[in-house]
């Protein structure tokens, strides 16, 4: 007896799970990320800030390189004072004097670009990443809520699918592209 019980226990856990669930449909939704980054108003004022900054680096950086050139063309002009012979010994010794100062100066002041370029270029990468994490951070809490809001499923990225559509067969009209609520949502925030 105990065995035809969990016989017919069996055989009812298998016909539960053999079973075909017709009422499961997955819903799919597809988000062209890189356009609605692109429509974000938000992104634009990053890039902005972050040219700017640039900007200021770059200036500054300038400025330094135009110090270097102010520095190479005074070396230019004691060089000549001090090859030239007919210069007195003692107007030569001067020159060569503060001709070893300013390229000591000189060599510091190309050290000093170098950094200032390479802090600024981190500077910048950083503040890159952390837009671009900062954008998709608000782009991905958009997607999922209007995802939500919709019942999908699953929600690909459109962006990344091939443009000639050359490896995708077939496309239903069922899928939803939420693109443009997702750009909407964005700009109204």
């Amino acid at each position: 007896m105990r065995i035809r019980n969990l016989l017919a226990l069996l055989l009812l856990v298998v016909a539960m799970i053999g079973a075909p669930v017709a009422s499961a449909q997955v819903k799919l939704a597809v988000v062209d990320v890189e356009k609605a980054l692109a429509d974000f108003k938000k992104t634009q004022q990053e890039v902005d800030r972050i040219n700017a900054y640039a900007t200021e680096k770059r200036a500054n950086i300038d400025n330094r390189n135009a110090d270097y050139q102010a520095l190479t063309s005074k070396m230019v002009k004691l060089d000549n004072t001090v090859r030239n012979e007919a210069n007195p010994e003692a107007m030569r010794l001067e020159a060569q004097k503060e001709l070893d100062g300013l390229a000591q100066a000189r060599v510091a002041k190309a050290r000093e670009i170098e950094d200032a370029t390479r802090r600024a270029d981190q500077e910048l990468l950083l503040m890159r990443q952390d837009m671009e994490k900062m954008l998709m951070k608000e782009v991905n809490a958009v997607v999922d809520q209007i995802g939500q809001e919709e019942g999908v499923d699953m929600i690909f990225d459109k962006s990344f699918l091939p443009q000639s559509r050359k490896n995708i067969l077939f496309t239903s009209s069922k899928i939803i592209d939420l693109t443009d609520r997702v750009i909407a949502k964005l700009n109204a925030g």
